[in-house]
């Protein structure tokens, strides 16, 4: 029971007037001190989920859950403002604090009463909506329904809702998500219509910085940095995954209006990086309660404000049973002139909030947030305090305490002990293994430096269960400073005692967080050497906290990760041992960014620097960043103004190029030296220069390369006019490379249509390229691919062909039609399509090239250029044509010109697996980009792909091609939006036959689980039938693999099937067991969703009971029942 009760009475069940109290209650939602910005996903989600028809019902039932502070009533308020002018008398607005629930009075029609009785309507709510008065639009908005939920009423509140959703009433329900999760979920879908369910997320960076500016210029706050480098250093403080506790409070309105009131004005503006939201209630209240901004008084006034808040805190916890009271009378607290002077004090701060319009005006304090932390103060600040603090903390020991409001206030007391250095005692005889308890201990014991207790925890979730090992981890990410060495001395332990695979990632994770906010380098030589030697593959079903499969990189990726975001180096014997260790291509890039982080010392950063000159050719380098290494710490003579000839700097550019084992990374050392020869012009014609010398093989191609580079770079011209000088040839032995073949090699680089030269040079440097006519058969192609990549020079290279023997001659064209340019063929098809009626009459490569020029007409914007091209792709026998006309089809797709997709089956039916699977994809695109051109279109094209698979099977199909296949049905059927009798046929004999020959794993499980799902919504008789059946099927016969897609399309179908009684809950918790382990999580998570009872209910217990299901699968359970 509520201590104050504002629930009135007085009106009839046949007042049609709109619901009692709508405006007294509608400020009460208002943010108060908070500002009052209006979120994108109010406008993109929630407004939508209420306002959109879905399944041809216009009421549903929508949860919005969120943590405690994420601004769930601002939000309900602000949607209850947009639904006014549409719903009028038909909107109902009730906080859940005005209800009193009788629980001797069972079913939802009592709550109904109640529900009615708070809103001024004696007498059944239901009946009340019903009547035409309210109008055609109906809405309840109840907020924080988890005041008012316990085990007992779950199942009540939400028969309420489903009459109400059948009486065509909307419910908008605000709950935290741990309630939601643990009481009202497994209820919910019981009727078989699901209702929507939506986390409210944490406010967006450009949230966080309009909720800060604003909040700082209400109140004027005046940050010494000014407001913008204020609000700029909060999004600072969250980057990465070092800041992620800090971005647990920024992204909440009511951490982030403490955190502004408290730091906002202070002379540094400077936020401790480490500040938790136990430390930012801790210096709210030290603020607000423990502090007055009156001079004269203010002693007094400060203590008058803490007896205040007690007496108001341990009145409220006395009246609170299994529900939290929020409510004390105003006059219960204004004792005397003192007492009122401190309540207006702490009401002016918004600290404390007045209900004036309540028949007895009464007070609460402002947030649900802030009375759990004042009862968990009150509960050391007296007698009566601590009597309360045993009684709760004893009950919780002994498992008789099971109110819903008992471990929020205890996680406060427990956190707040840990300050006084009390923690290791008050949790003494608390069962670890229970997860509540293990949970809330675990992260106030972060709150402070208890190495006794934190190592018993750990020992605890090291033989309970992964979920508890997941729950440490995030405690000691969040440890307080006094706290750090224990974190990481106990993470340590863990990574060397054997972790399993599945948590390695996370375990990397944390490590690197810890390394981060120890002072110092970042000393991981001890993780580097032990997570750099584990090696685990995504088929182990490794997976985040979210449920998210994990890349098949080494844990050492996760572990840099934090370093990077926080640009903090590591220390000397990190370096040592990343030297040593190769890794992955991957790791390679982290660990040269560390060492090109400005703070890395240089004796470091010279050290990757000599490993990196000393890798071989065949080992992948991240080459920009090995370069910039290279190029920043390699030791450059020191020369005022340009090196003169023979200078140290000169020598060594030509030390880099020229010495040296030539099995080094050429292509480093060339782009190091193109670097410094572009910003010194003495050293830049030190390195043209050396095209003119005979080199070593190795040499050469490191000039040739760093030649190449340094055109790129802005020095073309420079380059082509060298190699325009008169020079000779001399004749040299095999194993040097002379000059003229470098300077060939650099003009043929210099041509390519994409370096920026002189356009009259061009003509030129192809003269250097003219092959003589004994030269070797790579010289003409080279010729021949310079040449007809520029307009200018094309003519030169048909010139060459036409001289050409006639075998050659068509092998030439081909080269020419590959290296030119769409506009060059369309400029030359006259001389092309001569050249190759000389080239010797009717073969098969001269059809080839004949059918290949018209694909290069010009790109008119109409339907007959799509057939034309389609007709083209559909007749060649010639591969590469096909591709051609396939390369025309997806630029004329990707800029809207196929807006019908029947045009492109003709390409279905081709011998070229690669051409269909184009073919498809292009038409799924334009199926979905063009929905609205019609049902005919979708269903011929799902027909034609049906008819395929009915009359000719599935021999021959790869996974990619199954894929697309899949994909094109799904996207046909739902742009359809129906399923004729041939298409239902094909699709259950797709994927029986794909089942048949083992293809269903990976991508093309999720693509056949989702068209299954599409079909299974359209309503065939047929496929309501079997579609639920071949996913069974698929389940027990195939390892389908383990994806975000194939997860969520799986756990979602298996939801629809069981409200629509096409699958058993019976049925399913006998099979779950005897599937794959990576598949059995997603269909159990489809059982807590559907079964009575949830995660507590018979079906989950009997999984539980089952010694194979797997550990994923039960940790869900677990997590679900705590």
């Amino acid at each position: 029971m509520n201590a104050v009760s504002g629930a009135p009475g007085g009106a009839t069940a046949a007042d049609s007037r709109p619901f009692a109290h709508q405006d007294r209650w509608r400020r009460r939602l208002e943010p108060g001190v908070f500002p009052a910005i209006r979120r994108d996903i109010l406008d993109k989600r929630f407004l939508p989920a209420v306002l959109n028809q879905r399944d041809g019902a216009a009421a549903r039932v929508v949860f919005v859950n969120g943590e405690a502070g994420s601004g769930k009533s601002v939000l309900l308020g602000q949607l209850h403002d947009d639904l006014l002018p549409t719903h009028g008398a038909g909107l109902a607005l009730l906080p859940s604090s005005e209800l009193r629930l009788d629980d001797t009075a069972p079913g939802a029609g009592g709550m109904a009463r109640a529900f009615a009785e708070a809103l001024g309507r004696p007498g059944d709510l239901v009946a009340d909506f019903r009547r035409p008065e309210r109008g055609p639009r109906k809405a309840l908005l109840l907020d924080t329904a988890d005041l008012i939920l316990t085990p007992q009423r779950a199942p009540d509140f939400v028969a309420l809702l489903h009459d109400l959703r059948d009486s065509g009433v909307t419910s908008v329900v605000t709950c935290r998500k741990r309630d939601f999760e643990t009481l009202v979920r497994g209820e919910l879908n019981s009727d078989g219509r699901p209702a929507i369910v939506a986390e409210l997320p944490g406010l967006t960076k450009d949230e966080v910085r309009r909720f800060a500016l604003e909040y700082l210029a209400r109140y004027g706050i005046q940050p010494p940095i000014g407001a913008e480098r204020f609000a700029e250093s909060l999004l600072l403080l969250s980057d990465g995954e070092a800041g992620r506790t800090f971005l647990e409070i920024v992204s909440s309105p009511l951490l982030l209006s403490m955190l502004c009131q408290i730091f906002g004005d202070r002379h540094s503006g400077d936020i401790p990086p480490t500040l938790t939201a136990s430390d930012l209630l801790a210096g709210y209240w030290q603020r607000t309660v423990n502090d007055s901004r009156h001079p004269d008084d203010r002693q007094a006034r400060r203590l008058r404000k803490g007896a205040l808040c007690f007496s108001l805190a341990g009145e409220l916890w006395r009246e609170s049973d299994d529900t939290l009271c929020e409510w004390m009378s105003r006059d219960a607290l204004e004792r005397d002139e003192a007492s009122a002077l401190a309540l207006d004090e702490l009401l002016s701060e918004g600290f404390l909030v007045e209900d004036s319009d309540a028949p007895v005006p009464r007070i609460a304090f402002r947030h649900q947030v802030l009375t759990e932390y004042a009862i968990g103060r009150w509960m050391f600040s007296g007698k009566e305090g601590e009597r309360a603090r045993t009684e709760l903390l004893d009950g919780l020991r002994a498992g008789s305490d099971e109110r819903a409001t008992s471990w929020p206030v205890a996680r406060q007391v427990l956190t707040i002990s840990h300050i006084q250095d009390k923690l290791p005692r008050f949790v003494r005889g608390f069962d670890l293994s229970d997860h509540s308890a293990f949970r809330n201990i675990a992260f106030a014991a972060a709150a402070g430096n208890a190495p006794a207790v934190t190592r018993a925890l750990r020992e605890q979730a090291e033989k309970t269960s992964r979920e508890h090992l997941r729950v440490f981890l995030a405690s000691l990410r969040g440890s307080c400073p006094a706290a750090l060495d224990t974190a990481w001395n106990e993470a340590t332990h863990l990574l060397t005692s054997g972790t399993e695979p599945a948590l390695s990632f996370e375990l990397a994770t944390v490590l690197g967080v810890l390394a981060v906010r120890r002072p110092g380098p970042c000393a991981i030589a001890e993780p580097l050497r032990v997570l750099g030697s584990m090696k685990v593959k995504a088929s182990s079903g490794v997976r985040d906290e979210a449920g998210t499969q994990q890349r098949s990189e080494s844990p050492v990726f996760h572990l840099l990760q934090p370093l990077l975001q926080a640009r903090r180096p590591v220390d000397l014997a990190s370096t040592r041992v990343m030297v040593g260790q190769l890794g992955t291509t991957t790791l390679r890039e982290q660990y040269l960014a560390l060492h090109l982080l400005p703070d890395t010392p240089a004796e470091q950063a010279e050290l990757v620097q000599r490993w990196l000159l000393e890798v071989r050719v065949g080992v992948m380098l991240p080459m920009e960043s090995s370069a910039e290494l290279v190029a920043r710490y390699l030791r450059w003579p020191t020369e005022e103004g340009e090196p003169s000839p023979g200078s140290a700097a000169q020598a060594r550019l030509a030390n880099l190029l020229l010495d040296g084992p030539f099995d080094r990374h050429p292509e480093l050392r060339a782009k190091v030296a193109a670097r410094r020869c572009a910003s010194s012009k003495a050293l830049r014609r030190t390195l043209i220069g050396l095209l003119d010398q005979p080199l070593e093989t190795g040499a050469g191609e490191r000039v040739i390369k760093a030649c190449a580079l340094l055109a790129s770079s802005g020095h073309a011209s420079d380059l082509a006019e060298h190699l325009l000088r008169e020079r000779t040839d001399d004749s040299l032995p095999s194993t040097r490379v002379t000059a003229a073949k470098q300077q060939a090699a650099v003009a043929a680089r210099l041509l390519h249509s994409s370096t920026r030269i002189a356009e009259e040079l061009r003509p030129a440097l192809l003269r250097i390229l003219r092959p003589s006519p004994d030269a070797p058969p790579d010289r003409p192609r080279r010729f021949v691919e310079a040449a007809a990549g520029h307009i200018l020079t094309c003519d030169e290279a048909l010139e060459l062909i036409g001289g050409l023997a006639a075998d050659k001659r068509l092998e030439m064209i081909d080269v020419f039609l590959r290296a030119a340019t769409p506009e060059t063929v369309r400029a030359l098809r006259e001389p092309l399509l001569s050249l190759i009626d000389s080239a010797g009459g009717e073969n098969d490569e001269s059809r080839r090239d004949k059918a290949r020029i018209p694909v290069y007409d010009a790109d008119p914007a109409g339907a007959d250029r799509i057939a034309d091209l389609v007709s083209l792709g559909a007749r060649t026998h010639d591969l590469a044509t096909a591709k051609l006309v396939c390369t025309y089809l997806e630029r004329h797709r990707a800029t809207g010109l196929i807006t019908d997709p029947r045009s492109l089956i003709p390409l279905f039916g081709r011998p070229w697996q690669g051409i269909r699977i184009r073919a498809m994809r292009m038409a799924a695109e334009a199926l979905k980009e063009h929905p609205d051109r019609g049902t005919a279109r979708a269903d011929a094209m799902a027909e034609r792909l049906a008819r395929t698979v009915v009359d000719d099977g599935s021999t021959g199909w790869t996974a990619s091609e199954l894929q697309a296949r899949l994909s094109l049905l799904d996207h046909s059927v739902r742009t359809a939006h129906t399923v004729p009798d041939r298409t239902a046929e094909g699709v259950c004999a797709t994927v029986a036959e794909a089942l048949d020959n083992q293809l269903l794993g990976g991508e093309p499980a999720a693509a056949a689980i989702v068209l299954l799902r599409t079909c299974f919504e359209q309503g065939h008789p047929g496929l309501a039938r079997d579609a639920p059946r071949l996913l069974l099927r698929m389940l027990s016969e195939q390892p389908i693999g383990d994806t975000r897609t194939i997860r969520q399309a799986l756990s979602a179908f298996a939801v629809r099937a069981v409200n629509r009684g096409a699958l058993g809950l019976d049925d399913l918790t006998r099979r779950i067991p005897h599937w794959p382990a990576l598949t059995q999580a997603p269909v159990v998570t489809a059982v807590l969703t559907t079964s009575p009872g949830g995660a507590r209910g018979d079906h989950a217990t009997a999984l539980l009971r089952h010694p194979e299901l797997s550990d994923e699968a039960r940790a869900l359970i677990v997590r679900g029942r705590s």
